[in-house]
């Protein structure tokens, strides 16, 4: 099946492009039933990465207070379907939270790479 250009605007997404700052790499088997359908670009931004795993742990905070303070009713009947989203924003927010540190590391050592000094050349060592 031919799924449209307008389809894809429609769902907020856009064509993928080959950079030297993507690297997508699958979300753990926790997130997702199929290695090929949720990925994270463990290239981005550190900061860009600890937002998206805050953003899911503020979800599951969320999601849990309201099962503290449940009266029991219909929340009870609904807590596996509960549990269920729960395990998904955790596993999202691991993985994401595991990639923004993989990355804070990268650029970090980049960062110490470009402040060292230049070698010196054999021509400028002491004899």
């Amino acid at each position: 099946m031919h799924c449209p250009h307008s389809m894809q605007t429609t769902l907020g997404l856009s064509p993928l492009r080959k950079s030297p700052n993507i690297d997508f790499t699958p979300l753990p088997p926790s997130s997702q039933p199929y290695r090929d359908v949720l990925f994270v670009n463990a290239r981005a931004p550190s900061a860009h990465l600890f937002e998206a795993a805050n953003q899911r742990m503020t979800a599951l905070a969320d999601l849990l207070r309201i099962l503290e303070s449940g009266s029991g009713g219909a929340l009870a009947q609904e807590t596996a379907r509960l549990a269920s989203a729960l395990g998904l924003l955790l596993a999202d927010a691991q993985a994401l939270h595991e990639a923004a540190y993989l990355r804070s590391c990268e650029e970090e050592r980049t960062a110490s790479c470009q402040r060292a000094p230049d070698a010196i050349s054999p021509s400028e060592a002491p004899a």
